[in-house]
């Protein structure tokens, strides 16, 4: 098969970037955590498998501790494997007590960052995607998909409209009580031949975030 175009995969990952978007604004809110989970150097794991097998036994211990709270683990995962051999788990996780993080990850450093991006994380998925394509590049028997995330996240689907005309204008109607994600706005032509222009409106209610 042919390598795809360079517009096709600017195209692809932007589709990227805009679902796994949505999923963590369905999800998370600010005051969630913005996880990294660090290896010292003497705990790296030899066997790049074992990287994947940790991340297992980290989420399945934090289960576990949460379950016993009364409560559902969530999360979005993506691994990373530096050029010079740095390892490292990136997590979105709901906001919880950080010394049950600390229990669960013996091997190293952990890096937690409070939400705060007024309900909208387009960066973060940025953030994620740029570090999975990374890896599935280098790495593609350890990481097969773009994300990993538990199963109990909401899995937005957009509405979509065929619009019959040969030309459609490319104009923003922001109503009442939205904003425009200005970042989210692009427009081109795919893969078809088709012409396309996209864009995203946050809820003024998902802008306040947790208790706003």
């Amino acid at each position: 098969m042919k390598e795809s175009s360079s517009s096709q995969k600017k195209g692809n990952l932007r589709r990227l970037v805009d679902k796994l978007t949505w999923i963590m604004n369905a999800n998370f809110v600010d005051g969630d955590f913005m996880v990294t989970l660090d290896y010292r150097k003497d705990a790296r794991p030899g066997d790049r498998m074992r990287l994947k097998k940790d991340a297992r036994n980290f989420l399945d211990k934090l289960r576990r501790k949460l379950k016993k709270q009364g409560k559902d683990l969530q999360y979005i995962h993506v691994m990373e494997v530096g050029e010079r051999g740095a390892m490292h788990h990136h997590l979105l996780l709901k906001e919880m007590d950080i010394k049950i993080l600390r229990e669960c990850w013996p091997y190293g450093g952990i890096q937690i960052d409070p939400l705060w991006s007024e309900g909208q994380y387009r960066r973060i998925a940025e953030y994620f995607l740029k570090y999975s394509e990374k890896t599935m590049r280098t790495e593609a028997a350890l990481m097969t998909k773009h994300w990993y995330a538990s199963r109990n996240l909401i899995i937005p689907e957009p509405e979509k409209k065929i619009i019959k005309a040969g030309y459609f204008k490319k104009v923003i109607d922001i109503p009442d009580g939205y904003y425009l994600d200005k970042e989210s706005v692009a427009a081109g032509v795919n893969e078809e031949g088709f012409d396309y222009f996209t864009y995203t409106l946050i809820q003024m209610e998902r802008k306040r975030g947790r208790g706003g």
